[in-house]
């Protein structure tokens, strides 16, 4: 972010400009994601510029052991949902250009297989390889 803000980096990839678009020191050309962001509406995604099919929408997530107890899971969601829902944190994060989502444990793990798949299929088409 630093090198495209000091003219070293003709363009940079990250979910969280908001204030610098809305400050005028960066300009958003386009979303990644399924649908338009509401901290920039005016914004199109990849697809509505023209690029078909490069959805890659990033997200944050809070992640635990695979082993703890499900009430500590439940517990854990329960208040993870509360703080995002804060007036002041949800609008801190939407101010961030960041849509918040609290949705379910299940729904999550859900998304993270489909991206799973999807990011699969891209690395075998490319050819890409660990090294």
């Amino acid at each position: 972010m630093q090198s495209t803000m000091a003219g070293h980096t003709p363009i940079l990839f990250s979910s969280s400009v908001g204030p610098l678009v809305k400050d005028g020191k960066l300009r958003a050309l386009a979303f990644a994601a399924k649908a338009r962001t509401a901290a920039l509406p005016d914004v199109p995604t990849l697809d509505e510029a023209g690029f078909k099919g490069q959805e890659a929408d990033t997200f944050q997530a809070m992640l635990i052991q695979a082993a703890t107890p499900k009430e500590i899971q439940d517990l854990l969601h329960r208040e993870i949902v509360k703080a995002l829902n804060l007036p002041d944190v949800k609008a801190r994060l939407e101010g961030l250009g960041l849509d918040v989502v609290a949705n379910s444990q299940e729904e999550f793990g859900a998304q993270i297989k489909q991206e799973i798949v999807k990011w699969r299929k891209v690395i075998r088409a490319a050819n890409i390889k660990v090294e």
